[in-house]
């Protein structure tokens, strides 16, 4: 039979210094300590957690105001790019604007220093003078019998360069086309939206209609023969300027 092994000794103490040897690793450790009570283990988790969430706040509280400041400069940006097409269409719409009214200024120049307006100085004076051939005109008379005639009045200037002297009749034309071609530029300036409609209304408006009323005769004489859309722009012409005005025109 083997013998039984030989047993450690224990130290020389008493049960009571024993514990207090185990008691004083317990405390030197600290979490040993910790895991044995679970009221403090739950603290020391609940505390362990807060320290984490500490740092994590900050962190995130920082993320937050950088999204804020990135979204007031995007709106910031965005603000200033719509404020700059504002302003780029605005000088566009300017500089055109400018431009209408130069190129209208332009046509009023033309037509103060042209043969256009030399010739519609003379066609005036026949006018007159067929006026009073007419005799005095009822101040109470309606504007479309008024509207015949001066129509009749054209007529008539027609007839008599036709029957006039050599020459009479194409000298006389000669000036009418004149101031139809001058006034179709007019028309098709503010068609184009090349002029300044307003302003060359302002200028041209009275003497157009006069001009149509006495010698709307002259454009149907020509469109029965080799021209038959002779005078169209400037029937139109007057259409434009008319929107608006009186349809009365006595003569100037």
């Amino acid at each position: 039979m083997s013998a039984r092994p030989p047993q450690k000794k224990r130290a020389a103490s008493d049960g009571g210094d024993d514990l207090q040897i185990g008691t004083n690793e317990i405390d030197a450790t600290g979490v040993l300590e910790a895991s044995t009570d679970p009221v403090e283990k739950l603290e020391n988790f609940e505390g362990a957690a807060g320290r984490q969430n500490a740092a994590v706040e900050p962190t995130k509280l920082a993320m937050s105001r950088l999204q804020r400041i990135e979204s007031v400069f995007r709106i910031g940006s965005l603000a200033a790019i719509s404020a700059s097409a504002v302003l780029a269409a605005f000088q566009f719409y300017q500089e055109r604007l400018d431009t209408r009214k130069e190129r209208s200024t332009d046509l009023m120049s033309v037509w103060q220093s042209g043969d256009a307006r030399d010739a519609y100085a003379r066609l005036r004076g026949a006018v007159e003078i067929a006026l009073t051939e007419q005799g005095p005109i009822p101040a109470n008379i309606p504007i479309t019998a008024f509207d015949d005639i001066k129509y009749n009045i054209g007529q008539t200037l027609i007839t008599n360069w036709q029957g006039g002297a050599d020459g009479e009749f194409a000298r006389w034309s000669n000036d009418v086309d004149k101031v139809y071609e001058f006034y179709t530029e007019v028309e098709f300036c503010i068609r184009a939206e090349l002029c300044e409609e307003t302003l060359l209304k302002a200028y041209f408006a009275e003497e157009v209609a006069s001009f149509w009323d006495y010698f709307e005769y002259f454009a149907d004489f020509q469109r029965e023969g080799l021209y038959p859309n002779y005078g169209a722009s400037v029937e139109k012409l007057v259409t434009v300027f008319n929107d608006g005005m009186s349809t009365a025109s006595a003569p100037n």
